[in-house]
């Protein structure tokens, strides 16, 4: 720039003085003398271009400098491609950059606004910003940004795929269970698929806005990282683009952050109601209702041993491993927690925003503050082994286990702790509680029930803790809670199920099969208004081998430890080495030598899930051919028949053991085909054609006292047939398989409307025979219908019948009888 005192530096083998050439001439190898020079452009113009450029609606702003007022080639040169206009001064260019207010600025900015700042001239500071700290923090800045909107977006994907598959799936089962009642129940399974459909259309719109808005933002980065390396030629022009993308760039971090905690969108499971299961002889539609099961777990909750539910979508639990007590809104997905010093286990709710938890190893009763933040307020002695905890009517029922006290007991305490009555009081105290560990109250009917994991029963008693009745189960109960007046959900940690038992009739009624649990429930809560259960569980993984456990019990056996510090030292459960210390049969035993060593078994596994996610999963027959390689080559001696390879048992085991792999039907499912396969659609149909076909068969029954049905239908190997036959694949997500060849009949590889009438007159109507009447049963297919068609089949007394639309894959009868097991078998041998 020119400064006052100096002079330019002239270069003598060019004069300053020269006449400047058009540019835009110049790129064409012209040299036309330039009349006029663009400030906007920063380019020199011959009048030809000076003319265009005015006449075009995206230079006619851009002011001109005519002849005398042009400046000289060489202070133009000097300028640099600072031609980006002022914001506030849109008549001037920005020359200079202000550090302290980090703006761009341009002469007048700098007398108006930033007198007393130090300015840096961007002709200067901008020679080494390319390679400067601050252009490549922003481009690492933009790359991940780029990178976490990817992730978003593969994120994006992977719920939509999961959320069509839960649709299917909750339809699924829905069909299921209709089955056995589907005469009462058709007007009510429209309205649950229509709820069904509706929380799959609400969480694909909010997915779908996800998309949307992960994609905008996608775009913007790039754009910005598109703008940067266009400018990284022209230092100066990089230097003006950096620092506004690096005014953008928190805007930006904002948005993908808001972006990521909306994609926090909850998962639902349908599952049976128990009043309906229980009262099948006084059914009514009202008695069917969706209900929602919602398992909670995650890497910071590792063992829930006791809720309840509060006000406001709250859930409160005790993570027990953790020690501490959380509180999760359920609308939100956001969780507080406050920590203890020792292992809590029982919860219970107090009247003024307080709960009670139970600390069984010093015997506290800890009170805790529910309304806002958790917080602790103060403790009372209880007694060592305290359990389960409930309250009533101004008062604390808490079990004590075996261990601790002997017997195990219940009592009803004050808020203080003081003992005002015990079941030891009763006479029957002995044969009753072993391992009372969960406890719950009905306040209406002044009711207590525990839950005995050493009995395996649920104790009915009264205020008074005398027995009233008891409720024997299969399974060793954990988590239990009382719904409505007379009606008890209990889950179980051995099962993985929840039964439910009607404290009226004493039937008790599994609703929740153990292989739809979740691994290690220990407590339960069951919402009237939204019907939604509350699953915790014991998320711990296995963190002890066998040898460990072998150790393990031969120092308790052998009193080198006592049964805690083993459990301490060795890393494993205490209860578990209880178990295996006292019972033997527990002890892990070696069996026979396996078939497949641990290497080719996993990679076997690993195999098949690749095939899996190819859409190329193994069926038993390629398994069993893959498995028979394996052996051969690795030439070790095997117990597998090698000429049938492994047994069905053999995968059975194999499924149990990896949970990563399941035998699964691979199937595309049609949407509109599970709309119209419902009752009321096929009696339609039936006593619509029963009726007419009656009319026409009159008219010839003298005759011939027969109606001859025929049905016609195309078919193709395309790899949208449903496979019957079950391969290996993941145990969640879509299994889909490829196909790697097309038959076709037409140029397009689709039946047409000339086809099928050639075929109607020269196939059909010759072989069809001379007994009237005739009827041809097919599809509704565009090819089908047509005037030429209707009116050779009426000339010919042919009576046309078409299918509803989507039911062919019920009343078709080729469809169901011969192209399907034609296919069938195909995939087998091919």
């Amino acid at each position: 720039m020119e400064v006052s005192g100096k002079l330019l530096p002239v270069d003598k083998s060019e004069s300053t003085t020269d006449p400047a050439n058009c540019q835009p001439c110049s790129k064409d190898g012209k040299h036309v003398p330039a009349i006029s020079y663009c400030q906007v452009c920063a380019e020199f113009l011959c009048p030809s271009c000076a003319k265009t450029h005015r006449n075009m609606s995206a230079t006619a702003s851009h002011a001109l400098r005519e002849n005398g007022d042009m400046p000289n080639p060489a202070s133009a040169l000097l300028e640099g491609g600072l031609t980006e206009p002022c914001k506030e001064h849109p008549g001037e260019f920005i020359k200079y950059h202000c550090p302290a207010h980090k703006k761009l600025c341009c002469g007048h900015c700098i007398v108006q606004q930033h007198q007393g700042c130090k300015m840096n001239i961007i002709a200067e500071v901008s020679r080494d910003f390319l390679e400067g700290r601050d252009y490549n923090t922003l481009k690492a800045n933009l790359s991940d940004l780029k990178e976490e909107l990817g992730q978003c977006s593969r994120d994006i994907e992977a719920i939509q795929e999961s959320t069509t598959e839960d649709c299917l799936k909750d339809l699924d089962q829905l069909r299921a269970y209709t089955t056995d009642i589907k005469q009462h129940l058709d007007q009510r399974e429209q309205e649950l698929s229509a709820q069904i459909y509706q929380i799959k259309e609400e969480k694909q719109s909010t997915l779908n806005s996800l998309a949307t808005n992960c994609q905008s933002l996608q775009s913007k980065c790039q754009k910005t990282t598109t703008q940067l390396e266009t400018q990284e030629s022209n230092s100066n022009k990089l230097f003006i683009a950096a620092n506004r993308a690096l005014e953008q760039t928190p805007g930006l971090q904002r948005e993908v952050e808001e972006l990521k905690h909306k994609m926090n969108i909850p998962q639902y499971k349908l599952t049976k109601d128990a009043n309906t299961k229980e009262r099948f002889s006084k059914l009514d539609s009202k008695n069917i209702r969706l209900i929602r099961k919602h398992f909670f777990s995650s890497d910071f909750i590792t063992d829930v041993t006791d809720m309840t539910l509060l006000p406001d979508d709250r859930l409160l639990f005790v993570d027990r491993n953790n020690k501490n007590v959380k509180l999760m809104l359920l609308k939100q997905d956001d969780c507080s927690s406050v920590e203890l010093n020792n292992d809590p286990f029982g919860l219970c709710v107090l009247p003024g925003d307080r709960a009670a938890v139970t600390l069984p190893i010093p015997g506290k009763i800890c009170l805790i503050k529910t309304l806002g933040n958790l917080s602790k307020k103060d403790s009372f002695e209880a007694g060592k082994g305290c359990r389960g905890i409930a309250y009533h009517d101004g008062k604390l029922i808490v079990s004590f286990q075996k261990k601790f006290s002997s017997p195990a007991r219940v009592v009803l305490m004050d808020l203080k702790g003081n003992v005002l009555k015990s079941s030891e009081d009763h006479s029957n105290r002995l044969s009753v509680f072993q391992r009372p560990f969960n406890l719950t109250a009905n306040s209406k009917h002044s009711l207590l029930y525990i839950s005995d994991c050493g009995t395996n029963m649920v104790t009915e008693l009264n205020i008074d803790l005398a027995v009233v009745q008891t409720f024997p189960l299969k399974t060793k109960p954990s988590g239990i809670t009382s719904i409505g007046d007379t009606e008890l959900l209990v889950c179980s940690r051995s099962t993985n199920a929840v039964s439910h038992i009607d404290t009226s009739t004493g039937q008790i009624t599994e609703i929740l099969e153990g292989k739809d649990g979740a691994d290690g429930q220990r407590a339960v809560q069951f919402c009237l208004e939204t019907h939604l259960f509350k699953l915790g569980k014991d998320n711990m993984p296995k963190q002890y081998s066998d040898n460990d456990l072998k150790h393990a019990i031969a120092s308790v056996r052998r009193g080198h430890l006592s049964m805690s510090k083993a459990a301490k030292e060795f890393c494993i459960p205490r209860t578990t080495l209880h178990d295996h210390v006292n019972n033997p049969d527990l002890r892990t035993k070696t069996g026979p030598p396996k078939q497949l060593s641990e290497e080719d078994t996993q990679a076997f596994v690993n195999f098949s899930l690749y095939c899996a996610a190819q859409h190329l999963p193994l069926s038993r027959e390629r398994a069993r051919c893959f498995i028979l390689g394996i052996v051969k080559k690795s030439e070790k001696p095997c117990l597998f028949n090698m000429e049938n390879g492994p047994s069905d048992e053999w995968f059975r085991k194999l499924e149990a053991e990896h949970h990563a792999i399941r035998f699964r039907t691979a199937r595309n499912e049609d949407r509109s085909r599970t709309t119209m396969s419902n009752k009321k659609v096929m009696d339609e149909f039936f006593l619509f054609w029963a009726a007419q076909l009656e009319k026409t068969w009159s008219n010839y029954k003298a005759s011939t006292g027969m109606l001859h049905i025929f049905n016609c239908d195309e078919t193709g190997w395309c790899g949208k047939e449903e496979s019957k036959v079950k391969v290996i694949a993941p145990r969640s997500g879509p299994v889909k398989q490829r196909r790697s060849w097309l038959f076709a009949v037409s140029d397009t590889g689709y039946v047409n409307t000339e086809i099928f009438c050639q075929w109607f007159l020269r196939g059909f109507i010759p072989n069809c025979g001379k007994e009237r009447p005739v009827v041809l049963l097919m599809d509704n297919h565009d090819s089908h219908i047509s005037l030429s068609l209707i009116q050779a089949a009426r000339a010919n007394d042919i009576v046309l019948v078409g299918l509803p639309s989507h039911t062919t894959h019920l009343l078709q009868p080729l469809d169901v009888h011969i192209n399907g097991p034609l296919k069938q078998k195909e995939q087998q041998d091919c």
